[in-house]
């Protein structure tokens, strides 16, 4: 995560866990999604070992999971919470489902107690790792909803927090940023871009710019099943003229 110039071998591989509340392609409503998804995929590649912990919620798709299973369950200020594991396109995944049913009501965003719902949640993904005796070596928190896992106790974790969207409570990302050992953007003009708003600002030494990829994977318009017409890096120009036009006849 951090680069170091000059060093001999290779870094040791790193133990990362994303706490977040989407996920693509089975909870997704923005981008978050996609970028936790992609993200683990490519530090995976290098070596690392990923998990995601998100609330099992009941509006996933559960198709898009393989391998589901209940494998355990704690207790957290008086609630029972299951832990069910999976694997979402080659990541692990632990997703926990609590007795109070705060996962239970058809969205992911959108009910009237979501800040009491993401801030639950927080603290049962910091009190799942500490049931199976975990210690990553990063905590990767995402947006308001898992910003109260930099903060919380986390034990000997580093703690990285992107930020894919300020205009969502900046509140909870200002203290965020107080805590996080580092933080992230999804470009390097949306870091310029907010770097001196009042919630980053005393921060901004800890903000990098990181732009998002795509995973060509997910998205290759030589084989995308949702493209009319499919096309190549040769063959771009005329390929992308004919989806326009055959999205302009709909």
């Amino acid at each position: 995560w951090v680069p170091v110039h000059g060093g001999a071998g290779e870094a040791p591989s790193l133990s990362v866990v994303h706490v977040t509340v989407e996920m693509a392609p089975i909870a997704k409503v923005g981008g978050m999604g996609d970028v936790v998804t992609a993200l683990s995929r490519a530090v995976q590649e290098r070596g690392h070992a990923v998990e995601v912990i998100m609330p099992k919620y009941d509006c996933i798709d559960y198709s898009e999971v393989d391998f589901l299973e209940r494998v355990s369950a704690f207790e957290w200020g008086g609630c029972l919470v299951e832990v069910w594991s999976g694997i979402v396109q080659d990541v692990p995944v632990k997703f926990l489902h609590p007795s109070n049913g705060l996962f239970d009501v058809g969205c992911i965003y959108g009910h009237y107690n979501d800040h009491d719902r993401f801030t639950f949640f927080s603290h049962v993904a910091l009190a799942c790792l500490d049931h199976f005796r975990s210690e990553p070596d990063v905590i990767h928190c995402h947006d308001w909803p898992t910003a109260p896992a930099t903060w919380l106790e986390h034990g000997q974790a580093a703690t990285v927090l992107t930020i894919h969207n300020l205009h969502y409570g900046a509140d909870r990302l200002g203290q965020a940023m107080n805590h996080a050992d580092a933080a992230t953007t999804v470009s390097p003009t949306y870091a310029r871009e907010i770097q001196d708003h009042g919630c980053i600002q005393a921060n901004r030494h800890k903000l990098s710019g990181v732009r998002n990829g795509i995973d060509p994977r997910a998205w290759d318009p030589l084989v995308d099943p949702c493209l009319p017409v499919h096309y190549s890096s040769t063959s771009w120009s005329e390929g992308k003229r004919a989806c326009a036009a055959a999205l302009r006849q709909r």
